[in-house]
């Protein structure tokens, strides 16, 4: 079993994307991962991400991202 948790400072090039507002362009992103890996070459893993801008301008929606991944190492 793998893991993983982080935090970064993000940066957007846009503020707005169609109708959506994510509150300016410097947000914070978080994230949690759990993973588990089947052998020397395949992982899988699954993911949640939050990215907000922690209140510092105006609208703070913030995002939720939850995607699985699978690795596969060609060595």
């Amino acid at each position: 079993m793998r893991w993983g948790t982080g935090i970064s400072a993000t940066y957007l090039t846009r503020d707005e994307f169609g109708t959506s507002d994510p509150g300016g362009r410097f947000h914070f992103t978080s994230h949690l991962s759990v993973g588990y890996r089947f052998n020397r070459r395949f992982v899988l893993n699954y993911r949640a991400q939050h990215m907000s801008n922690a209140g510092i301008q105006e609208g703070n929606p913030g995002l939720y991202i939850h995607y699985i991944e699978g690795i596969v190492q060609f060595r």
